[in-house]
């Protein structure tokens, strides 16, 4: 301790620092270096089991090509239901439910099972491009380059992502300690949080053709006055609440009864 102690009076010496200041910086400085570490960690391992979870589907995928090839209708065709049913715990859920659905049509067999294949030929084809066997591939100079940065962002991705998440924290407190009381003190980076999952929440009913006129507006109407929330103070602060809490209870009824509708 008596070693800790002086090393900690040196570094507030020569930065002209308090002892505070120099003990949070240590802390933040600790703490960036664990996140990053447990990160790169964490990335490895996602890795492993992704290229575990991709090698096994390709192999069902494989499987179920195979035992459509020999596919004979009229015939004992076991092995190739055998094949569908024990690739679903490897393939994609709205795989799955494509296929089960095919399952369900009025068709006759040997249709069900081309369409089946069809399926197989076009994930096979999309996940060969996701694997690493790519040795004996001519390169292109655009692949030296992509492969390049891919290079970077495994080895500076944790650094980045150890980064974002220290300084959203310092935000929140920042935005938490603007706040008059309490109650605003929760709620002002509450509402800043959830303005910034709306991002990729946007994004994925974008990707996914999901939104909607309606949807669009209310989602923008959450964001705009959650962030004015955030940051607002007095009658602004009471009329930004009011609309957050309004636009949010719409959005809420309006997905409900949408999946209502869609039942």
């Amino acid at each position: 301790m008596d070693i800790l102690s002086r090393i900690l009076d040196i570094v507030v010496e020569s930065l002209n620092a308090n002892p505070f200041e120099v003990l949070l910086y240590l802390i933040l400085l600790g703490a960036f270096f664990w996140l990053s570490k447990e990160f790169r960690i964490q990335q490895r391992e996602d890795k492993e089991l992704r290229q575990e979870l991709l090698e096994k589907s390709l192999t069902a995928y494989s499987q179920i090509l195979y035992e459509g090839s020999i596919f004979k209708p009229g015939e004992s065709n076991a092995s190739f239901y055998q094949s569908i049913y024990s690739a679903f715990p490897f393939i994609d859920y709205k795989i799955s439910k494509k296929i089960l659905l095919i399952f369900e049509q009025d068709a006759a067999e040997e249709v069900k099972v081309q369409e089946i294949i069809d399926i197989a030929k076009s994930e096979v084809t999309f996940l060969s491009r996701l694997t690493s066997n790519h040795l004996l591939k001519n390169k292109l100079l655009t692949d030296d380059v992509e492969e390049f940065f891919s290079k970077l962002r495994k080895i500076f991705g944790s650094v980045f992502t150890s980064f974002f998440i220290i300084y959203s924290a310092l935000l929140l407190v920042y935005i938490s300690s603007s706040g008059e009381t309490q109650f605003w003190m929760i709620v002002k980076p509450f509402s800043f949080f959830l303005a910034c999952l709306l991002i990729p929440f946007s994004i994925d009913l974008l990707l996914e053709r999901r939104m909607n006129r309606p949807t669009a507006l209310l989602l923008i109407g959450i964001f705009i006055s959650a962030f004015f929330l955030s940051g607002a103070s007095g009658f602004y602060l009471i009329g930004s609440f009011i609309s957050f809490i309004g636009f949010l209870i719409a959005f809420f009824i309006y997905a409900y009864k949408r999946k209502k509708a869609s039942e």
